[in-house]
């Protein structure tokens, strides 16, 4: 029987993973990135580079506080990996450096006991969901299933 378990809206929350603000930066300005956040603005308009750390350290601590409110009500909750969203990467038709791991719901969807691993428009996010991959490992153990654990990034 699979730990992952989510077939309605009302049934009481036992677990759930928070996202993670740490290394937060804009999106590479590309057209996938103007297309889906930023549309009435030039590519040239797209802010670059990371968050200011103010506002990373303001959602840290939100969210800090916000798992705490939910821990103290008994529901287990998980964070994803720090990413290196300032490394770049590319296929032979385009490159771009990360964005966030802050909304695990926008690159994963839970249905009944899968979890399955959604595409995003943007470039940018194209590989943030390398920072739950371990997690992902872990919910695929079960008794008598032997899976080696690693860890990646």
């Amino acid at each position: 029987m699979s730990v992952v378990w989510s077939c309605n809206e009302w049934d009481q929350l036992e677990e759930v993973i928070v996202g993670n603000p740490l290394r937060a930066r804009f999106p590479t300005a590309d057209r996938s990135t103007q297309l889906a956040e930023f549309p009435d603005r030039s590519l040239e308009e797209i802010p670059q580079g990371s968050f200011p750390q103010q506002i990373i350290e303001e959602t840290d601590e939100d969210l800090n506080t916000f798992v705490a409110v939910l821990e103290d009500l008994g529901i287990t909750v998980k964070r994803p990996e720090t990413w290196p969203h300032e490394a770049k990467f590319s296929t032979i038709h385009w490159e771009s450096e990360g964005y966030y791991n802050y909304c695990p719901r926008d690159i994963m969807l839970v249905i009944g006991d899968q979890i399955i691993e959604t595409p995003n428009v943007m470039r940018s996010r194209a590989q943030e969901s390398f920072s739950y991959r371990a997690m992902m490992v872990d919910y695929l153990r079960w008794p008598g299933f032997d899976l080696p654990r690693q860890r990646y990034g």
